[in-house]
């Protein structure tokens, strides 16, 4: 199945008058493909994009944006509870991640215009969510999860987003 969700983390938003700067962070989106080896456990291997946040200012010819986050490419698992548990459309899960996290910070000015990778760091993620099938071959979802980085604080998310599933058994 391939799954986009996208959320916030940690989320801010703030806004200066007079000459214009606004400020918005905690974005989070994901994209994720899972594969089931038993009824009830999925491999999975995601991109996380997580702690986007975004900074605009107007100066008149000072103009500049600034965009800071970091991409996780986890692999992980997932433990969904029998479906007897809550019903068939209904399905709740754990799960677990790790992989490495690449900061990166974009900045776009009057006379600079950079990329710049940052570092990469050790990460995981514990989540739990649910999935609601709402057909053979589309799904919703809602998770909430912790993400873990080595020299960072812990973030805190929820996500929502949709799935679609293809093959033999699409109403996992």
């Amino acid at each position: 199945r391939v799954e986009l969700f996208g959320g916030f983390t940690d989320s801010y938003v703030g806004v200066e008058t007079g000459s214009t700067r606004v400020e918005a962070g905690g974005g989070q989106g994901r994209m994720a493909f899972a594969h089931w080896i038993r009824e009830d456990v999925a491999l999975d291997f995601q991109f996380l994009f997580t702690d986007m946040d975004v900074s605009t200012v107007d100066y008149g010819a000072y103009d500049s944006s600034d965009v800071r986050g970091s991409l996780g490419l986890l692999f992980g698992a997932r433990y969904y509870f029998p479906k007897a548990t809550f019903g068939g459309g209904f399905r709740p899960y754990v799960a677990g991640a790790i992989g490495p996290f690449m900061e990166y910070h974009v900045y776009e000015g009057p006379s600079v215009d950079e990329v710049r990778h940052e570092s990469t760091r050790v990460g995981g993620q514990l989540a739990g969510g649910v999935d609601f099938q709402i057909s053979r071959l589309f799904s919703l979802g809602v998770k909430l999860d912790a993400t873990f980085r080595d020299g960072y604080d812990t973030s805190f998310g929820a996500s929502f987003g949709f799935g679609f599933a293809w093959g033999k058994n699409r109403t996992r």
